[in-house]
């Protein structure tokens, strides 16, 4: 929601209109985009809500769940069908600004509140709190009178128009402002990322500032004077803040236990050492293997998932055995273990891999896993070599703007089988038909094992299980 304007009096109420939260260094997008959970207290029916025949004051959030406006003078609107979840400043509509929210118990991710209706309305993104229910909040503006359907939608991301939540329509008895930062009684202007971010309260007054090229906030951010979307740290920034090691979880991990706080990358909590409200993660001690280390699903600093486990190529014919990380520059950058361990093989290979690498991470329980590194440049570990988690390990290989990590994670058996090869025959792909339907890059639907299957491109990992690396790291985080 953007900051003040001129007057003390929009500054204190968007000041009270702002929710708190946590989140972590990001992009953006455009008008409405929203992320993940966030908190409720819905407030009962406001009063003092315009009538049809004349003004009045502007009441509390007035909840609409099917019934009519807020009680006013001067006659009364003709009730308007609402779903449950929606929160209006002013219903009917008497300000050039709105805002309005939505509650819900599921905690949606690519949100977007769409407005229809006279007028050139639109939304801007406000907020998000909550660990269930969470409420996302919008402010509104553009419109003219008449009535305004309001279309709560989630899974607005890569091109997709998302899904319809719940609809709710109410009526505009003024015409409403043409700027988002304007009060439309003396102008307004916006404030710097660093104001949003006092305003929120988010930790150590941190913040992510995109400036259009990047894919930072997953779609949420606040245009600001500094800024094309400001939105609020990243787990990894949190880590940096509280000098932690901080676990990400998207909420099927279980990396936090409910534990933590919210941030844009980690829809479920970021937790760690030190971060508020923090449960101590459990399990082994991973960590990825570029980037801050510690951000899901890649790593952070700009490192994303390229294609996931499971996803089917025709151009090789098979399922891909691992998951590809990349990012713009991604070439001769650091390689690091993702765990303390002993290096089993560190050797060139014929494929295009160039190098290979494998090492063995001793679990808790008494089992172990190992971790597979392809397509590296250069190799600066030798086998049997004890590592520790972040230890680098070898470099990127320049493949020009394909440069990217293959990388999985092998139980004891296929482990067994890559050491016996010396590293040989960990193909990238199978001759199966993968996961019908999976995108190439499509984490959320991608599965956290795989078995391979089929012999194509002389793959030795038929019938063997492969797991997921991020999911895996994820689950077991330092």
């Amino acid at each position: 929601m953007p900051f003040a304007s001129r007057t003390m009096r929009s500054r204190l109420f968007l000041l009270a209109m702002l929710p708190l939260a946590c989140s972590s260094p990001g992009a953006s997008s455009s008008s409405g985009s929203g992320g993940e959970g966030g908190s409720s207290s819905t407030t009962g029916p406001g009063t003092g809500g315009a009538g049809m025949g004349g003004g009045g004051g502007m009441g509390g959030m007035t909840s609409s769940t099917g019934v009519g406006p807020g009680s006013g003078s001067g006659g009364s609107l003709p009730m308007l069908p609402c779903d449950a979840g929606f929160a209006f400043d002013s219903n009917p509509i008497t300000s050039p600004i709105l805002t309005v929210s939505y509650t819900n118990q599921t905690p949606y991710a690519y949100v977007n509140m769409k407005v229809t209706g006279p007028g050139a309305p639109a939304s801007q993104w406000g907020g998000v709190g909550g660990s269930g229910p969470y409420t996302w909040t919008y402010t509104v503006y553009g419109y003219d009178p008449g009535v305004l359907t309001f279309t709560f939608v989630e899974g607005e991301n890569g091109g997709n128009p998302g899904n319809p939540v719940a609809q709710c329509q109410i009526e505009a008895l003024v015409e409403g402002s043409t700027n988002p930062g304007s009060s439309g009684s003396g102008g307004g202007g916006q404030a710097s990322c660093a104001d949003l971010a006092q305003a929120n309260g988010w930790p150590g007054g941190t913040f992510t500032c995109d400036d259009g090229t990047h894919n930072w906030c997953a779609g949420t951010g606040t245009p600001t004077s500094d800024c094309v979307r400001c939105c609020s740290p990243s787990c990894g920034v949190l880590a940096q803040l509280y000098n932690s090691s901080a676990s990400c979880d998207d909420g099927n991990n279980g990396a936090c236990k409910g534990s933590g706080v919210l941030t844009w990358d980690c829809k479920a909590g970021c937790c760690g050492p030190g971060i508020p409200n923090s449960q101590p993660p459990t399990g082994g001690a991973f960590g990825y293997p570029v980037g801050d280390k510690s951000t899901s699903p890649a790593g952070g600093a700009g490192w994303q998932v390229w294609q996931v486990l499971g996803h089917y190529w025709d151009v090789y014919g098979g399922a891909h055995l691992a998951e590809d990380i990349g990012k713009a520059g991604a070439a001769n950058a650091a390689v690091s273990s993702v765990a303390d361990g002993v290096v089993l093989v560190s050797a060139p290979n014929g494929s295009s891999y160039v190098n290979v690498i494998l090492i063995q991470h001793p679990m808790p329980n008494g089992t172990s896993v190992c971790s597979f590194y392809g397509h590296l440049a250069t190799r600066t570990v030798s086998p049997g070599q004890t590592v520790k988690r972040g230890d680098q390990i070898g470099t990127v290989l320049d493949q020009g703007s394909n440069s990217h990590l293959h990388y999985f994670i092998a139980p004891k058996s296929l482990c067994d089988k890559i050491a016996g090869l010396n590293g040989g025959g960990a193909c990238g792909y199978d001759g199966s038909g993968g996961v019908p339907g999976l995108g190439h890059a499509d984490l959320a639907n991608a599965p956290e094992s795989y078995t391979a299957s089929g012999t194509n491109n002389g793959c030795s990992l038929n019938g063997y299980q492969i797991l997921a690396p991020h999911d895996f790291i994820d689950a077991h985080h330092f």
